[in-house]
Protein backbone atom coordinates (compact mmCIF):
# COMPACT_ATOMS: atom_id res chain seq x y z
CA UNK A 1 0.00 0.00 0.00
CA UNK A 2 1.26 3.51 -0.83
CA UNK A 3 2.33 5.62 2.16
CA UNK A 4 2.32 9.41 2.41
CA UNK A 5 4.00 12.18 4.42
CA UNK A 6 1.93 15.20 5.49
CA UNK A 7 3.44 18.65 5.97
CA UNK A 8 2.09 21.81 7.59
CA UNK A 9 4.19 24.61 6.21
CA UNK A 10 7.70 23.17 6.12
CA UNK A 11 7.21 20.84 9.11
CA UNK A 12 6.40 17.16 8.62
CA UNK A 13 3.41 16.43 10.86
CA UNK A 14 2.68 12.82 9.80
CA UNK A 15 5.06 10.23 8.36
CA UNK A 16 4.34 7.15 6.27
CA UNK A 17 0.55 7.22 6.72
CA UNK A 18 -2.04 5.38 4.64
CA UNK A 19 -4.73 7.06 2.59
CA UNK A 20 -7.08 8.62 3.52
CA UNK A 21 -4.95 11.00 5.59
CA UNK A 22 -6.78 12.20 8.72
CA UNK A 23 -5.91 15.62 10.15
CA UNK A 24 -7.04 16.27 13.75
CA UNK A 25 -7.69 19.47 15.71
CA UNK A 26 -9.02 21.56 12.83
CA UNK A 27 -11.35 24.52 13.38
CA UNK A 28 -14.82 24.38 11.78
CA UNK A 29 -15.50 26.74 8.85
CA UNK A 30 -11.81 27.50 8.29
CA UNK A 31 -9.80 27.66 5.06
CA UNK A 32 -6.48 25.78 5.22
CA UNK A 33 -3.84 26.51 2.58
CA UNK A 34 -0.65 25.55 4.42
CA UNK A 35 -0.71 21.74 4.04
CA UNK A 36 1.09 19.59 1.47
CA UNK A 37 1.60 15.86 0.89
CA UNK A 38 4.30 13.72 -0.65
CA UNK A 39 4.88 10.05 -1.24
CA UNK A 40 6.65 8.79 1.91
CA UNK A 41 10.36 9.59 1.68
CA UNK A 42 9.95 11.72 -1.46
CA UNK A 43 10.91 15.41 -1.25
CA UNK A 44 8.51 16.56 -4.00
CA UNK A 45 5.36 17.88 -2.29
CA UNK A 46 1.89 18.63 -3.64
CA UNK A 47 0.07 21.58 -2.01
CA UNK A 48 -3.34 20.82 -0.51
CA UNK A 49 -6.06 23.43 0.15
CA UNK A 50 -9.36 22.71 1.85
CA UNK A 51 -12.09 24.31 3.94
CA UNK A 52 -13.62 22.56 6.92
CA UNK A 53 -17.40 22.35 7.22
CA UNK A 54 -19.52 23.95 9.90
CA UNK A 55 -19.78 21.87 13.04
CA UNK A 56 -22.99 19.86 13.07
CA UNK A 57 -25.21 20.64 16.03
CA UNK A 58 -26.31 17.67 18.12
CA UNK A 59 -29.43 18.41 20.17
CA UNK A 60 -29.88 17.36 23.78
CA UNK A 61 -32.41 14.53 23.98
CA UNK A 62 -32.49 14.08 27.74
CA UNK A 63 -31.18 15.04 31.16
CA UNK A 64 -30.86 12.57 34.02
CA UNK A 65 -30.52 13.95 37.54
CA UNK A 66 -29.22 11.75 40.32
CA UNK A 67 -30.54 11.16 42.90
CA UNK A 68 -34.13 11.63 41.73
CA UNK A 69 -35.38 12.65 45.19
CA UNK A 70 -33.65 13.92 48.33
CA UNK A 71 -34.87 14.17 51.93
CA UNK A 72 -33.05 16.90 53.85
CA UNK A 73 -32.95 18.47 57.29
CA UNK A 74 -32.62 22.22 57.89
CA UNK A 75 -29.02 23.32 57.36
CA UNK A 76 -28.04 20.08 55.63
CA UNK A 77 -26.26 20.11 52.25
CA UNK A 78 -26.70 17.48 49.55
CA UNK A 79 -25.18 17.09 46.14
CA UNK A 80 -26.95 16.27 42.87
CA UNK A 81 -25.44 15.53 39.48
CA UNK A 82 -26.89 15.85 36.01
CA UNK A 83 -25.97 13.88 32.90
CA UNK A 84 -26.88 15.16 29.43
CA UNK A 85 -27.79 12.77 26.62
CA UNK A 86 -26.48 12.10 24.11
CA UNK A 87 -22.84 12.36 25.17
CA UNK A 88 -22.10 13.99 21.79
CA UNK A 89 -24.54 16.90 22.40
CA UNK A 90 -23.14 20.20 21.15
CA UNK A 91 -24.15 22.19 24.24
CA UNK A 92 -23.59 20.28 27.48
CA UNK A 93 -24.03 23.28 29.77
CA UNK A 94 -26.35 22.89 32.76
CA UNK A 95 -27.76 25.38 35.23
CA UNK A 96 -29.19 24.26 38.56
CA UNK A 97 -31.97 26.42 40.01
CA UNK A 98 -34.32 26.25 42.97
CA UNK A 99 -38.01 26.56 42.23
CA UNK A 100 -38.53 28.01 45.73
CA UNK A 101 -35.49 29.53 47.47
CA UNK A 102 -37.51 29.92 50.69
CA UNK A 103 -37.34 26.11 50.92
CA UNK A 104 -33.97 25.27 49.33
CA UNK A 105 -31.10 27.16 47.72
CA UNK A 106 -28.68 25.92 45.10
CA UNK A 107 -24.95 26.59 44.92
CA UNK A 108 -22.84 25.55 41.97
Amino acid sequence: MTKFDLYKGTSKVQSSVDSPIVISDLTPETQYDDYSVSYAGNEEKTPVSFKTEAQKKVSVTGVTVSPKTIAMKVGEAKQVAGVISPESATNKGMTYLSENEAIVTVAS
